[in-house]
């Protein structure tokens, strides 16, 4: 059922007046009421139902062209439920969405997809893609004509982006980072299994980590690091071959979720898995199985559905009627481990 301003306005405990002065930028709420009435109309989902009058009078379609690295990597289902589920309920209104899924993160292939998006004249670009000066340069480019350019799940910090929603990437690195000080008994020995060198929110998550590490003065020897690409076949080669060289690693910290198949295999063929406390990141299908097989201690997950809901109603808004967004939503870091899965 969807969230109205009465159920805002019961949640903060204010009236239905004060939610909508809020929402409609009228002004005359304080400050403090008025974020208060923001974090519940971003909790709950709100969106006003304004859909139907703008695009009477609007008539035209809204197409919104979407990238996702999803091929192979099962996390963004999720997301891709989410993108879907928001058609739907948007159809009536004249949205549809155009899907490129590509694998991995190889430049030329995102920038080819992001030019078949937009030479079918999207209205709007909803992506999860990489920065290189040439795609940096084909996004800005984009956003400088008129088409809002929305980043999901991965941020892109020097593009001219409308917003960012998704994992707070620091935050979920320093979480593992204070997740495995809590656990370390004894001398640790950290292998860590990274994304994309290209993407600055895989960076996050170590530096997060290595933060809090530092912070809390817990000691460990980092082994080795190896970047993936996200790439459970390519984490599985490396992986195997770095425990088998160094049998002292006891812990294993993925900072993708497509790497962590790779990583459990290697680990069960080697007969490592009850020697190693591995610490991973989203709850997606086959990550939940390797958690209730027990290869996987942890896993912080990130709220993959609402990333690919909100990201197309917050264009939406924002192409019919001009609503602005936020520059950055951040998702909840969710920490599952078997009891809770």
């Amino acid at each position: 059922m969807a969230v109205t301003i009465k159920d805002i306005a019961a949640a903060v405990g204010v009236s239905r007046g004060t939610v909508d002065r809020v929402i409609n930028h009228r002004g005359g709420v304080s400050e403090e009421v008025a974020a208060r009435v923001e974090q519940a109309v971003e909790e709950m989902g709100y969106f006003p139902n304004r859909a139907g009058r703008i695009l009477a009078a609007r008539k035209k379609p809204v197409t919104i062209g979407c990238l996702l690295p999803s091929d192979k990597i099962t996390f963004f289902h999720d997301v891709i439920r989410g993108f879907f589920r928001a058609e739907r309920e948007l159809s009536d209104f004249g949205v549809s969405l155009r899907l490129k899924e590509v694998r991995g993160y190889d430049p030329e292939i995102h920038l080819a997809a992001l030019r078949e998006l937009l030479a079918e004249n999207v209205s709007a670009l909803c992506v999860a893609t990489i920065e290189t000066p040439e795609i940096t340069a084909l996004l800005n480019q984009t956003a400088a004509e008129g088409v809002p350019v929305a980043a999901i799940n991965i941020d892109l910090p020097h593009v001219n982006r409308l917003f960012y929603i998704g994992s707070n990437y620091l935050a979920g690195g320093r979480t593992a980072g204070g997740l495995l000080s809590l656990m370390a008994k004894g001398p640790v020995s950290l292998f860590v299994v990274a994304g994309s060198s290209n993407i600055h929110s895989h960076h996050l998550r170590i530096e997060g980590f290595a933060q809090v590490m530092k912070e809390k003065e817990t000691a460990y020897t980092l082994v080795d690091v190896q970047v993936t690409q996200d790439d459970s076949e390519v984490a599985y080669e490396a992986t195997k071959r770095v425990l088998q060289e160094h049998p002292e690693i006891n812990y294993i910290y993925i900072t993708t979720s497509g790497s962590a198949p790779g990583v459990c295999r290697a680990l069960e063929e080697l007969e490592r898995k009850k020697r190693v406390t591995v610490i991973a990141f989203d709850d997606n299908k086959e990550n939940k199985r390797l958690m209730k097989e027990g290869s996987i201690d942890v896993l912080l997950c990130q709220e993959s559905f609402r990333q690919g809901y909100d990201a197309i109603n917050h264009l939406f808004y924002y192409l019919v009627d001009g609503t602005v967004p936020k520059a950055e939503y951040f998702t909840h870091t969710v920490i599952k481990i078997g009891e809770n899965l």
